[in-house]
């Protein structure tokens, strides 16, 4: 019985072995259809670009579906802002940041 542990151990040693290299060695996230993105490489710029607009659009979704002031002061990147001329409406930071303030005051 004592043989068998041993000559398992070596087997057992080498699954690890084996494990730890796939591990180690498998190809980056970064692989798109067998090419490799580097930092500066223009694909790479595209998709955080891609990414980081889509993360925009929902934000603004949030903040443009928002009815309430307690609704749109709920969502930190949102604001809102009343006119007397207007309805009052959520908006995101940067568009309240670029609305008229003869016209709009925003929280």
């Amino acid at each position: 019985m004592a043989t068998t542990r041993i000559s398992g151990c070596p087997l057992l040693f080498l699954l690890l072995l084996l494990l730890l290299f796939v591990t180690v060695f498998r190809s980056p996230p970064f692989a798109v259809a067998g090419n490799l993105l580097k930092a500066g490489d223009a694909t790479s710029r595209n998709l955080l670009i891609t990414a980081t607009q889509r993360k925009l659009d929902r934000a603004a979704q949030n903040c443009t579906e928002a009815s309430t002031k307690l609704q749109c002061l709920m969502n930190s990147k949102c604001r809102w802002c009343q006119s007397e001329v207007l309805d009052d409406t959520c908006f995101t930071k940067s568009e309240a940041f670029r609305l008229p303030s003869q016209v709009f005051s925003c929280e």
